[in-house]
């Protein structure tokens, strides 16, 4: 409440308290039923949408930009570009918050079913979207550039690489922009179409089946190299903006379990994520920030998997009684889950967190440009009752076996599609409004299947379930193995027989399937994935298997020699360590509008041992060896005391992309002493 502020959201309610366009801050007051604030809100800030004369220009000249705090020289610049949102009420800023601006409007409008207000911002919605395809997909493939367009975008340079969080939003602006069209009576041919062209790009360039993930991105000068490691931005956006299916959305989560560190909260025993695992560690890069991981809970629980989101909705409850202000919440987390000296009050974490508690636990979703409410509670199996009553809908639940009972109340006419997790695998009956009714399905889900009701019935309406409690759910006797390559194994389901096996990529062979036992041969291949993945569907159950693959490293001999002799490269270097920054590096830089390196080949938020930006190279220590540096393991290498003493080979137009050693003789080993340059931006790529 405190950060609504005239006639728009503000970035905190008291830090950072400035109208700021994209930072998440308008979906909890949505589902509040503030809709009159939050339309008030779109239509102030898509009054701020640019106009220009003359003609449009993107470009960068690795000139600074003195309107920032920080060395500008990374930044591509434009000039009369029309048709985009200013980051800040009628002040621009250099971030694109108009892709968060996008998908809060079309929520906002979903919630409120505010046509009015939709037919007032329709064709600035699809003038913006205009601008996202012609600035950030110059290429024309689909995919969408990333600049500082998330809250978490800070220390992100993608370099012009088509990326998959930019690509998501956009995908699905462009698919509820159309449902809105649609209502308006408008033509939405070509955004159905781009929409297709972006999902078919995430799908066919961005999502690795091997690993089961959406990268991060892949780049589109250079090598043009898959950076395959995602932060939970890509996970959660990719699931929350329907860019994959339920088995991807699976795997996903999967791996950023596997892959990306988390810690245990000391209360409720919770889960926190780090929002990466990309390395050096530096702030917006790779920290546990609790509107990162209540996205990534939101995402758990739109693919059905409430315990593991609940494990997070623990730690981030844990948060709010560990926080400087008890009550409160830090916008960056220790280490230990607590206060970090962050702010306690912006609205992105606190819409964040109660979205997370009133569309992902309680399971409200207004779906009103489609004319229904979407009400698909996931409480922990202990909860034996929960109640919630918003301005638009009230929902009461109790459990008391054989009996689930949902009531909702709303004067709403708009059909209600009611889902609910089942509790046993046989339903005796299914009573609405105390009348037995038999026109429900059940859905496929991961663990237990999902009932699914339609009513349009308004006022009190009271579902009720009465299961046979003899019919117990399939569950796995096993559920996680440690094998080897090669390794063949048996899979025993209890309550239920096996319809078929899924191994997504292709690991796991299915070597005999009789009843409830399936013979699994994990494939024996030359690079094994360290975890993988295979779904048994038992009817409308699906069990995932969780598989650890081991392998064991070769035997390294260790290195035994009597003699050694250095190559002479002092005819072949061509640069100092100490100089190499002093260059300008401008070529090649990508189209579009991006961030890049700074002009001296350096990352963008350098924070080093010697402070912002500093740079600071020192090769005292080859230069007074002597001509004859030696390593701590004994290996000697010849270096000069003065002049060139590198060799540089980079991608940059200012050194070759390759270099040729002569080498005579003969040797047991080779030993080279390299240095480079990387950054967080780089990992595992």
């Amino acid at each position: 409440d405190a950060a609504f502020h005239g006639k728009s959201f503000y970035h905190g309610a008291i830090g950072y308290h400035a109208p700021f366009l994209g930072w998440r801050g308008w979906y909890a007051p949505s589902l509040l039923g503030w809709h009159e604030r939050v339309m008030s809100a779109a239509r102030t800030h898509f009054d701020t949408i640019t106009r220009f004369e003359g003609e449009e220009k993107i470009y960068w000249d690795g000139s600074d930009r003195p309107d920032l705090d920080h060395e500008g020289t990374q930044y591509h610049r434009k000039v009369n570009s029309s048709g985009h949102l200013t980051a800040l009420l009628h002040r621009d800023d250099i971030y694109d918050m108009q892709e968060v601006a996008m998908d809060m409007t079309l929520y906002g409008l979903q919630a409120s079913g505010d046509l009015e207000t939709g037919a007032l911002l329709y064709d600035r919605i699809c003038e913006v979207l205009d601008w996202e395809e012609r600035i950030l997909d110059p290429d024309g493939d689909g995919l969408y550039q990333n600049f500082l367009n998330t809250w978490i975008s800070d220390g992100h340079s993608y370099n012009g690489a088509g990326c998959a969080q930019a690509s998501a939003y956009n995908f699905f602006a462009n698919t509820e922009a159309a449902l809105l069209g649609r209502k308006l009576g408008r033509d939405v041919t070509k955004l159905l179409a781009r929409a297709e062209k972006i999902r078919h790009a995430m799908q066919k360039i961005l999502y690795l089946p091997s690993s089961g993930v959406m990268a991060e991105s892949i780049d589109t000068i250079g090598n043009k190299l898959i950076h395959p490691s995602p932060e939970l931005s890509t996970t959660y956006l990719s699931i929350d903006c329907d860019t994959v299916d339920p088995v991807q959305a699976y795997r996903m989560l999967f791996w950023t379990e596997k892959n990306i560190e988390s810690i245990r909260t000391a209360n409720r025993k919770g889960t926190l994520y780090f929002s990466s695992n990309w390395l050096p560690k530096k702030y917006s890069t790779d920290g546990i920030f609790p509107a990162e991981n209540a996205a990534l809970a939101l995402a758990y629980y739109k693919t059905g998997l409430k315990e593991k989101a609940f494990e997070i909705l623990n730690g981030l409850v844990d948060a709010f009684a560990l926080s400087a202000n008890p009550g409160s919440i830090s916008h960056v987390f220790s280490a230990q889950g607590g206060a970090d000296g962050g702010d306690i009050d912006f609205t992105d974490v606190s819409s964040c967190y109660l979205r997370l508690v009133l569309e992902g636990l309680f399971g409200i979703r207004f779906r009103k440009l489609e004319d229904k409410i979407l009400i698909a509670p996931q409480f922990p199996d202990s909860w034996d009752h929960a109640d919630l009553t918003v301005p638009d809908l009230a929902i009461h639940f109790r459990y008391c076996e054989p009996f689930e009972t949902l009531q909702f109340i709303t004067d709403n006419t708009l059909e209600k599609v009611v889902r609910l997790p089942l509790r046993f695998a046989k339903i005796d009956q299914v009573f609405l409004n105390g009348k037995e009714i038999t026109d429900y399905r059940i859905l496929p889900g991961f663990h237990t299947p999902v009932l699914e009701v339609k009513s349009a019935l308004a006022g009190k309406v009271e579902l009720k379930i009465c299961y046979d409690t003899t019919q117990l759910l399939p569950r796995l006797r096993q559920s996680e193995y440690t094998l080897l390559p090669g390794n063949t194994f048996v899979v025993q389901v209890e309550n239920s027989s096996v319809d078929m096996v899924e191994s997504p990529d292709g690991s796991c062979v299915v070597q005999d399937l009789r009843g409830n036992e399936v013979l699994i041969r994990l494939m024996d291949n030359n690079n094994p994935t360290p975890a993988t993945l295979c779904f048994l569907h038992c009817n409308n159950t699906v069990l995932p298997l969780h598989i650890t693959v081991r392998t064991f490293e070769k035997e390294r001999k260790p290195l035994h020699y009597t003699e050694q002799n250095c190559v002479e490269m002092k005819t072949l270097f061509n640069s100092s360590l100490c100089t190499i920054h002093d260059r300008e590096f401008r070529s090649p830089r990508p189209e579009g509008y991006s961030i890049g390196m700074r002009l001296n080949g350096r990352y963008a938020w350098e924070w080093n041992q010697f402070g912002h930006n500093a740079l600071k190279v020192d090769d005292t220590l080859l230069r007074n060896a002597g001509n004859l540096f030696t390593s701590a393991s004994g290996l000697c290498f010849a270096t000069p005391e003065k002049g060139d003493n590198a060799l540089s080979v980079s991608l940059w137009d200012n050194f070759p992309t390759s270099a040729v050693i002569p080498l005579q003789g003969k040797g047991t080993a080779l030993a080279v002493l390299l240095s480079g340059t990387t950054h967080a931006m780089q990992s595992y790529v």
